[in-house]
């Protein structure tokens, strides 16, 4: 889906626009240089600046944790703003 939003032009994984959220699978294939590193931390700021939120996640999460996938989801989901309304353990792995 191409989205365009005030200024911003591009095609996220998976976007919901009535919840103004937008799902990105990364990979090694295509993030693996400076340029992509640098092309993917200014296209998520221009989501966050203009009000979406973004959740990212690894090729390798989607396909080994989806128990990781789906808790980030649904804690957003059922966060009437957008925001998380609450921050599962297993959201966060040293």
């Amino acid at each position: 889906m191409l989205l365009q939003d005030r200024g911003f032009l591009g095609r996220p994984d998976l976007v919901d626009v009535e919840r103004r959220l937008v799902l990105e699978a990364d990979s090694w294939e295509f993030h693996a240089s400076k340029e992509g590193f640098r092309r993917d931390c200014e296209r998520y700021n221009a989501l966050v600046l203009r009000g979406w939120t973004v959740l990212r996640f690894t090729w390798w999460q989607v396909m080994h944790r989806p128990d990781y996938v789906l808790a980030a989801l649904r804690a957003v989901v059922e966060g009437s703003d957008g925001r998380a309304v609450r921050a599962p353990e297993l959201l966060w792995t040293a």
